[in-house]
């Protein structure tokens, strides 16, 4: 495996769905970023309260998904949810973004 790869990269169907967000307007971009989040906490993944801001001093922003701190939220739920959980996210908001 690349040592530069991405999390999210980990997988086809999760990379599909981060490059199908990337692409989409903002109002929906976000309205995935809560799905994102309500479906994480829905399998018991929890956040502590530094764990964005140390998510952001580590990257300095070179990320496009720390433009806002909805999408770093997310993103970081969806990063420490397990392989499983993170596919199964991945085919719903893919689901919600093709159906359009």
């Amino acid at each position: 495996m690349d040592s530069q790869q991405r999390w999210y990269d980990k997988d086809e169907t999760v990379s599909y769905m981060v490059k199908l967000i990337e692409h989409a307007d903002e109002a929906l971009q976000l309205e995935c970023m809560k799905i994102i989040i309500a479906k994480a906490k829905e399998y018991g993944v929890k956040l502590a309260d530094n764990e964005i801001e140390e998510s952001i001093i580590d990257n300095f922003f070179r990320r496009w998904y720390d433009k806002n701190k909805i999408m770093q939220e997310a993103f970081e739920y969806l990063r420490k949810c397990t392989f499983d959980v993170q596919i199964g996210i991945a085919h719903t908001i893919i689901e919600k973004l093709e159906g359009l």
